[in-house]
């Protein structure tokens, strides 16, 4: 029998999940129980189950793309620093406040 793999030792936080992979991985009359629940499943969509046919596409072909509308508005302030100067009189003369 194949154990699924667990990352984060011998019992996850996901407790159902690795109890539900170790009951799909085991066998009936040795068929595997999750090629049991597959051929259900085909079988079921067969019958016309809109939910099943919708779920095998969705295994195959993946989930239909979701449209997301996002609006961005970038206010943002640019500072400038002060170009530098050849001297430091120059700099002085340039950036010293003028009396109003």
């Amino acid at each position: 029998m194949a154990r699924p793999h667990r990352p984060k030792g011998p019992w996850s936080d996901k407790a159902f999940r690795d109890a539900l992979r170790l009951a799909v991985m085991d066998t009936d009359n040795g068929k595997p129980r999750l090629r049991a629940l597959a051929e259900k499943l085909i079988h079921s969509g067969l019958g016309g189950d809109v939910q099943a046919i919708k779920e095998i596409a969705d295994r195959l072909d993946g989930k239909p793309q979701q449209s997301v509308d996002v609006a961005v508005t970038d206010e943002r302030n640019v500072i400038r620093s002060p170009a530098p100067a050849e001297n430091p009189e120059d700099w002085r003369t340039t950036y010293t406040p003028k009396p109003h």
